[in-house]
């Protein structure tokens, strides 16, 4: 049991330079460290984590299961609800850093 908590603490570890390698090339991110465990950017990533995870889970609503309910209204179905939901948070999400991204760009090409 030790060694099995020794190994996913590793691939935690492995995921989290993975991620933080992405993020700085993608977005010109500065390396996630562990002494950053509260930092709002730290916080955004875990939360697109469980988001993605929440909705990954096969049969985790009825929806999937019974795609007739895809054409009722979105007040009845509570599940479609939250897709729209999410939907929405990620974009805005994304579209953050997005922007963010874009004005550290313009900041390096004003300082030229």
């Amino acid at each position: 049991m030790a060694e099995f908590i020794l190994q996913a603490s590793r691939l935690i570890k492995s995921y989290r330079a993975t991620g933080s390698a992405i993020l700085g090339a993608v977005y010109n991110w500065p390396t996630l460290t562990e002494s950053e465990k509260d930092s709002s950017l730290l916080k955004r990533v875990h939360s697109f984590g469980t988001t993605l995870s929440k909705a990954a889970v096969p049969g985790a609503f009825l929806i999937d299961t019974f795609h007739f309910l895809d054409y009722f209204p979105t007040w009845m179905i509570r599940s479609k609800k939250e897709g729209y939901n999410w939907h929405e948070q990620e974009t805005k999400q994304f579209q953050k850093f997005i922007n963010e991204a874009k004005d550290k760009m313009v900041i390096k090409l004003v300082e030229r």
